[in-house]
């Protein structure tokens, strides 16, 4: 992915790029330099853009701009299963809380999840499926 796709992706979303930049958990600065073609577009952000084109139900919550709630259960072997959760901003922040966990417990982590909360309730914004394929994509490419 290179300056101009990361444009061309925003602007079929319809995302400003303060909602784009938002939505990926960095800066308005730091989008804007990478729109620029002055910082170069790491691999989870070119993961999440894909991802965001490819679901427009993540699309549309992206640009509500969260709070997502991040979540993920760990077994342990002395207290059972343990709920652990986090509230990010964007939703790569979101991705990335999970996959720090997922690194760091291996086998342990399981059930991740992603929610936002529209006012009254939290709704799951991506399926476990396509979180676990964004982990997997995204933690073999750090190597």
């Amino acid at each position: 992915m290179d300056a101009q796709d990361l444009t061309d992706w925003r602007r079929r979303l319809g995302l400003t790029q303060k909602q784009a930049a938002e939505t990926l958990g960095i800066t308005l600065r730091g989008y804007q330099k990478r729109e620029a073609g002055a910082t170069p577009i790491d691999r989870e952000a070119e993961l999440a853009c894909r991802d965001l084109a490819e679901n427009p139900d993540v699309a549309e919550a992206a640009k509500r701009n969260g709070p997502f709630l991040a979540l993920y259960a760990e077994r342990t072997p002395t207290d059972g299963i343990i709920l652990r959760h986090a509230e990010r901003a964007g939703l790569l922040e979101a991705l990335r809380f999970l996959a720090d966990a997922r690194v760091s417990l291996g086998p342990s982590f399981f059930a991740p999840g992603i929610h936002e909360n529209d006012g009254t309730e939290y709704r799951s914004v991506l399926t476990e499926a396509r979180i676990l394929s964004y982990l997997t994509n995204s933690v073999g490419s750090r190597g």
